[in-house]
């Protein structure tokens, strides 16, 4: 499996304080078939400002220390923007990553309890640039639970949904379930991405995903959702 959003890097944001439990969310990660990760520390102007050398630093350090510790897993080097109105010029000066290197794919978030005025022109500056922007959890933001079609608009102009697997499963509470069900019953949700921070409250849960919309959707719609992480990965189109 590959999972394009989580937070594997220690001491960089919210997710493993140390070495240590980094290895212990890696271990979980291999445990449940992930072998591709693309790590996603925050990048939040004024708290976790984690730019491209920092991000790509910590990922060779995690990956010399998951290869020390037979931990088969490929780790890339990406961040989890959240939206501040000037990502176009931080792509273009390197102080931003995109989903692997060269890729058109970006993973962008919006502030929980709004969508910035500033959205659509930042949308549209990616698009013209030739990015396509990968939301991440938009069925844990508050404005679009009240009103999906704000997603539904975004996906029509060339955007892609990633919905957190613990959504799905009902990790996140009702609202962020209902939504994560009704996107999927639209047949809006492109990625599935774990947001994983730890092995405790925030653990990966995309296997417990996949096997939820086995039951409810079938195996067909499990292998688009796993080629669109493929393709994703590799800046393939979707």
């Amino acid at each position: 499996m590959i999972d394009i959003h989580n937070h594997l890097l220690y001491v960089l944001d919210d997710g493993p304080l140390d070495a240590e439990s980094m290895l212990e969310l890696a271990r979980e990660a291999e445990k449940i078939g992930i072998t591709d990760l693309v790590a996603t520390p925050h990048y939040i102007k004024h708290r976790f400002k984690n730019s491209a050398d920092i991000v790509t630093a910590r990922t060779e350090e995690v990956q010399a220390i998951l290869n020390d510790n037979g931990i088969d897993i490929k780790v890339y080097p990406s961040q989890e923007i959240h939206m501040f109105g000037n990502e176009l010029a931080g792509l273009k000066s390197g102080e931003l990553l995109p989903i692997t290197e060269g890729s058109r794919y970006v993973l962008i978030e919006f502030p929980f309890f709004s969508v910035p005025d500033f959205a659509n022109k930042t949308f549209d500056q990616l698009f013209d640039a030739g990015y396509r922007p990968l939301l991440a959890h938009p069925e844990r933001i508050i404005p679009i639970q009240d009103n999906p079609q704000i997603l539904f608009d975004l996906i029509e102009r060339g955007a892609l949904c990633q919905v957190t697997a613990g959504s799905l499963v009902d990790k996140y509470g009702e609202d962020a379930k209902r939504i994560a069900d009704y996107l999927l019953d639209q047949d809006a949700i492109h990625i599935v991405g774990s947001d994983a921070h730890n092995t405790s409250n925030r653990n990966f849960h995309i296997k417990e995903a996949y096997d939820y919309i086995e039951r409810t959707k079938g195996i067909d719609k499990v292998n688009q959702l796993k080629e669109n992480a493929r393709k994703v990965l590799n800046n393939e189109n979707i």
